[in-house]
């Protein structure tokens, strides 16, 4: 009795060790998964950021040249009078 009882505990367990390798296995899967899916998520995300600080870069050097060019202006109206 004692030898079945060792024999279906050694099925049990073997049967637990194959449901926890496929559960690890889907696991793994899926974790991979959502890494390369949050990796392209960060790479768009920088991407964008990059293309935003362009941009606002961009538009500070105009308003800029804009302000230089009225400073200037006003310089040579006010230095004529």
């Amino acid at each position: 009795m004692v030898v079945q009882e060792q024999l279906a505990t050694k099925q049990d367990l073997k049967e637990l060790e194959t449901q926890l390798t496929t559960q690890i296995k889907e696991l793994e899967a899926k974790t991979t998964t959502q890494i390369k899916e949050l990796d392209a998520k960060t790479t768009l995300e920088i991407e964008l950021l990059k293309r935003d600080l362009k941009i606002w870069f961009g538009g500070m050097l105009v308003a800029l040249v804009v302000v230089i060019s009225g400073i200037m202006t006003m310089i040579i109206h006010l230095g004529g009078h």
